[in-house]
């Protein structure tokens, strides 16, 4: 048996299983409107489908289509060898193809790499969480387990940008999302009585208040260190700018960017503290020291005594970025999803 028969076994097996009841002669001709209605709606299904299996349906497709690349490998071929500005496909390719397709959306919105908003959804724009057209479609499509796993992708793009700059309160508060409508933590969506809908509702409120905290912050000319400190102390992301929060930040701001930044880089990496020489703990313990004391002094005279003992998160928050400006931090895993 030749390669190539063996992947059209193994292609009319997958068929069998996850995609048995399309009427295949039924699909041609399609404009590009029906044939992307058409990869949707499949896809919806796929993910919505119930099982016992400690993988969804979705997963296993993807896993068994995958398998080798054999099958990608085949459908995508006659693309890539074409030539001109037309592809023209056997009716054997075109199907192929669109098997193809789905277990791609599928691959993507499963490993939260999925951004083609346009080709899909028809949605102009960027792919983030300012993108009101885009959240309109998330809102009110019918394809709700699809727009669940894109709310999933887009919450996973912005935590890699609150990584980057080392935010932890939106690290944190982007991990533990919970429906306040539902009064229950945002999970694996499979292992909840909640809706999909209504876990993207809650993803995205929660997403889109840390958007605007942050265009909040901009229009009060507050640069991004200072936003952050200003959340750092006080422990959460909030409604709403404190006076008296704001100028403590300032204060620390300008200590940090004067005295400490950028005093800590050591020549053997950034290796664990307690794998570093002992003249480097010295002088990371004495310039952490200093920080405390100062950030302390700070809390005490804008915010009142015993703000750093009353808010437990405020000095884990504030140690994290003094030791990101510092230029050594020595636990990274903080800020890993």
């Amino acid at each position: 048996m030749t390669q190539k028969n063996a992947a059209g076994e193994r292609l009319a097996k997958i068929e069998t299983r996850y995609l048995k009841d399309i009427a295949w002669d039924e699909l041609k001709p399609q404009s590009v409107e029906e044939h992307t209605t058409f990869l949707l709606s499949q896809v919806e299904r796929l993910l919505s489908e119930p099982t016992d299996e400690p993988i969804s349906v979705a997963q296993s497709f993807v896993d068994e289509y995958f398998a080798d690349g054999e099958l990608y490998r085949l459908a995508m071929l006659p693309l890539k060898s074409h030539t001109g500005d037309k592809i023209a496909l056997t009716w054997d390719q075109f199907h192929q193809y669109t098997v193809c397709v789905i277990a791609c959306i599928c691959k993507d919105l499963l490993d939260r790499g999925f951004y083609d908003s346009k080709g899909l959804f028809g949605v102009k724009g960027a792919f983030d969480i300012s993108n009101k057209d885009l959240l309109d479609w998330l809102y009110t499509t019918p394809y709700e387990h699809i727009a669940f796993h894109v709310a999933c992708t887009l919450k996973a793009y912005e935590r890699k940008a609150y990584s980057m700059r080392g935010y932890l309160p939106a690290l944190d508060e982007t991990a533990a999302i919970s429906s306040e409508e539902h009064d229950e933590p945002i999970c694996r969506q499979e292992s909840t009585k909640m809706s999909p809908r209504a876990h993207t509702k809650a993803i995205l409120e929660k997403l889109v208040s840390i958007d605007r905290h942050w265009e909040r912050g901009r229009q009060l000319k507050l640069n991004v260190e200072v936003l952050m400190l200003h959340d750092s102390i006080l422990g959460c992301i909030p409604p709403r700018f404190d006076k008296k929060v704001v100028e403590a930040a300032l204060a620390l701001h300008d200590y940090m960017d004067n005295e400490v930044c950028d005093c800590l880089h050591p020549k053997e990496g950034s290796a664990p503290l307690a794998d570093m020489p002992e003249s480097f703990r010295v002088e990371y313990n004495d310039v952490m020291g200093k920080v405390t004391r100062k950030t302390r002094e700070v809390c005490n005279q804008h915010l009142g005594e015993g703000w750093l003992e009353d808010h437990p998160k405020a000095f884990e928050y504030v140690m994290a970025y003094a030791e990101d400006i510092c230029g050594y931090c020595p636990d990274r895993s903080r800020y890993k999803d």
